[in-house]
């Protein structure tokens, strides 16, 4: 067993030992390659102003400088601990070596052969230094090969001291400051120079990932990280351990003054899916100087940033404390953001709530219409189930004992979504939410999710995003922020490319919008019935159970040319800061997006949505309707106050009645009175007989009427037989029906006892 783990051993380092011979090979002639290629500038290193730039549609410059403006800072006015404590946490050997970290750079070479990809960095501060005012985000061998050859030339040329200088002046810290100044200012409203050594490492550990590690969007992550540290600068021995000891139990507080004036929600998207789309860090995409061309509308951002801001749509709670919020505008074809702001310290590109009734229409209605099991006039039974336990309520006064699907969606009431989902199937119906951009969870499978009680929540924007197809004929679009990305020379290294994938047939799409329509008259969302073009609306609400307050409030509008998403909510989580009961969906979160839908739309209506040829009007009986809750064809001889007009699905088409002819005649007698009763349809004409010894004596008649006849015959012949015979008249064919025969016996009077 030894000899073969020998054996083992011994092959894996000669494969290794091969493998840096032939890449020392390639990497001697690539060297020679790219000798006259590679040409250091010093002038580079401490140009600070080569920032991220992100342009609009119309690409126009967005200002992403940070509000203190970047500001430079000599090395020499730092305190020891903070130079220490990037050089603890980034390159511990920064001052031995000659730029190159061999060690490191051997052990994710191994890396990230084992995992056949460029994953495993191993840069030292000089080779960041480099990346980031020399060359491209290209993980290739190439570009390391050139990395490698110009850090040499670095270390020549510069100082460590030089070199750390202008790292620390460069590197980018989140929320667009550059360079330590400029984070403390940002951070701590303090000059670098006056940072504690407990700031000093929090902002050293921010760097590896701006966002994730943000004493903003991630306070926990942030102070997790800072403690990381301080214990490689203890352990390091740059501080004592009493040093240590205080600085882990020192309390950071962020300075908000800055950040409220400074909020860039839409910017950091875009930064977060660039490193995505470029698999690079936060660090890498923020000082390569790249130009990134975003989807944002800027007269839509600027409308959503004023509404967002507005101070009467924040009402404080009992406790006195102000709610968050936060708003996205989609392109309906495309799924662009064309606008997104938020109020609060979170990072609204990954921030997760619960969605309420606002999912109801891609979780419960649309798979139920696509399935063919629901029209808009479908009635649903309203009354009360448990189901394993779970007894849901309706929210509001509609009680009664059956409500159409269009009812209940403007309504919003919770009984008939349950039931829906239930007939539907939660498999069938989370998979159609998948195909349109919402994920759940194996512990998603259950009927609450019908009213949007979701494990993890769903983002702002991909809750927007799954109206999509509503929007567009059935079509969804995925969201994105980015159109393409170059180099700071034009060289286009990211082109989106739009894709809309057929989520739902257009039937479905339309019928669903068409009821959402009513929901902005009559419904939810009738704050924005007064608009002049087609509007469909959907909100949400989530309460806290057995009490009047809400914790997430939510409204979604669209048009042919825009999805509206506005939340309002306690973003911190905690009972203090609730919201009011009359702080729902229907009034501040529609409120908001009734402003910003007058403001986009001032002189620039959106078309109408149009009816597929997939869609019919048709007349359905409305007595038997109402009566019955059936759905079934008009009668061609139905009055029109006996006919009611409906959009259907041509795959889900009503049919013709079966019981036109069912009068349901029947006869009691009690104390020597007949009740004869029987059902009139309003195309026939009925006529009621008595018949005794073969002789009809009519009794009564009816033409035209649409309901339950009931006649009382007093006049009951004695000790014969004798029925009833209904007589109508159908397509000018004459029909009979009669009753049993009865027979009552006259009673004898007793003269004695």
């Amino acid at each position: 067993m030894k000899s073969v783990f020998k054996k083992s051993l011994k092959l894996f380092f000669i494969s290794l030992s091969l493998i840096f011979v032939i890449g020392g090979f390639f990497s001697v002639i690539t060297i020679i390659k790219y000798k006259n290629e590679v040409e250091f500038d010093k002038e580079k290193l401490t140009s600070c102003t080569t920032k991220l730039n992100i342009y609009d549609n119309e690409n126009k410059l967005i200002n992403y400088t940070s509000i203190n403006g970047n500001k430079v800072i000599s090395l020499k006015e730092l305190p020891d601990y903070v130079k220490n404590s990037f050089i603890t946490i980034e390159d511990k050997n920064f001052y031995k070596h000659n730029g190159i970290n061999l060690k490191r750079m051997v052990k994710a070479f191994v890396t990230n052969i084992v995992s056949k990809g460029y994953n495993q960095g191993a840069s030292t501060i000089s080779q960041q230094l480099i990346k980031n005012t020399h060359l491209s985000s290209e993980k290739t061998l190439e570009r390391k090969i050139k990395e490698v050859m110009l850090t040499f030339q670095l270390e020549k040329e510069c100082s460590k001291d030089e070199i750390l200088e202008t790292y620390l002046n460069v590197i980018y810290f989140g929320n667009s400051a550059y360079g330590i100044e400029d984070a403390s200012l940002t951070y701590f409203n303090k000059s670098s120079k006056n940072l504690t050594i407990s700031e000093a490492a929090g902002l050293a550990g921010i760097i590896k990932s701006p966002q994730t590690y943000s004493p903003i969007y991630n306070y926990n992550n942030f102070i997790n990280r800072r403690n990381l540290v301080l214990e490689n600068l203890y352990k390091d021995k740059y501080i004592t351990k009493s040093q240590f000891e205080e600085a882990k139990n020192e309390k950071i507080n962020v300075f908000e003054g800055n950040l409220l004036k400074n909020r860039k929600v839409f910017e950091n998207a875009v930064i977060s899916e660039a490193c995505k789309l470029l698999n690079c860090s936060e660090k890498d995409i923020a000082t390569m100087g790249l130009k990134i061309y975003s989807t944002q509308n800027s007269n839509i951002q600027k409308s959503i940033i004023e509404t967002v801001s507005n101070k009467n749509y924040y009402v404080e709670n009992r406790n006195g404390i102000t709610p968050n919020s936060c708003m996205v505008c989609l392109n309906s074809k495309t799924g662009a953001v064309e606008g997104f702001y938020g109020n609060g310290n979170f990072n609204f590109y990954t921030f997760k709530r619960q969605p309420g009734s606002a999912i109801k229409p891609i979780l419960v209605y649309a798979p139920a219409l696509e399935n063919n099991l629901i029209s808009p006039l479908t009635k649903i039974d309203n009354s009360r189930i448990d189901i394993d336990g779970y007894s849901p309520q309706n929210v509001g006064s509609n009680n009664k004992d059956f409500v159409s699907v269009t009812e209940s969606l403007c309504d919003s009431l919770n009984i008939p979504a349950i039931k829906v989902l239930d007939y539907v199937g939660i498999n069938k119906a989370t998979n159609f939410a998948k195909n349109n951009g919402i994920n759940l969870t194996k512990d998603d499978e259950n009927l609450n999710i019908a009213l949007g009680g979701l494990t993890k929540g769903v983002n702002i924007v991909d809750l927007a995003s799954s109206y999509t197809a509503l929007a567009n004929n059935g079509y969804y679009s995925k969201p994105y922020f980015i159109e393409k990305i170059t180099t700071k020379l034009d060289r286009v290294i990211f082109s989106n490319k739009k894709v809309s994938t057929p989520s739902m047939r257009e039937d479905t799409a339309y019928l669903l919008t068409n009821m959402l329509m009513q929901a902005t008259k009559v419904g939810t969302s009738k704050r924005l019935k007064d608009f002049s073009f087609d509007i469909a609306g959907k909100t949400g609400t989530v309460g806290v159970s057995n009490t009047n307050y809400n914790t997430d409030a939510w409204s979604v509008a669209y048009t042919t040319k825009n999805i509206l998403c506005s939340w309002i909510g306690n973003g911190d989580g905690k009972s203090e800061s609730t919201l009011e009961g009359n702080n729902n969906g229907g009034t501040y979160a529609t409120n908001m997006v009734k402003e910003v839908i007058s403001n986009i739309y001032y002189d620039n209506k959106p078309t109408n949505f149009i009816i597929p040829n997939t869609v019919k009007e048709v007349e359905i009986d409305a007595i038997k309707y109402e009566k019955n809750n059936e759905i079934v064809l008009a009668n061609s001889k139905l009055k029109e106050c006996y006919k009611q007009k409906g959009l259907f699905s041509i795959y889900n088409l009503p049919q013709n009645s079966d019981n036109e002819t069912q009068t349901n005649l029947s006869c009691e007698i009690i104390d020597n009175k007949a009740t004869i009763t029987f059902s009139a349809y309003p195309t026939n004409d009925y006529v009621l007989y008595r018949i005794v010894n073969g002789k009809k004596e009519k009794l009564t008649s009816c033409s035209n009427c649409y309901k339950e006849i009931s006649f009382i015959d007093s006049n009951l012949p004695l000790n014969t037989d004798f029925y009833y015979e209904l007589e109508y008249y159908i397509d000018n064919s004459t029909n009979f029906e009669s009753t049993d025969n009865f027979y009552i016996e006259k009673q004898q009077k007793k003269w004695f006892l």
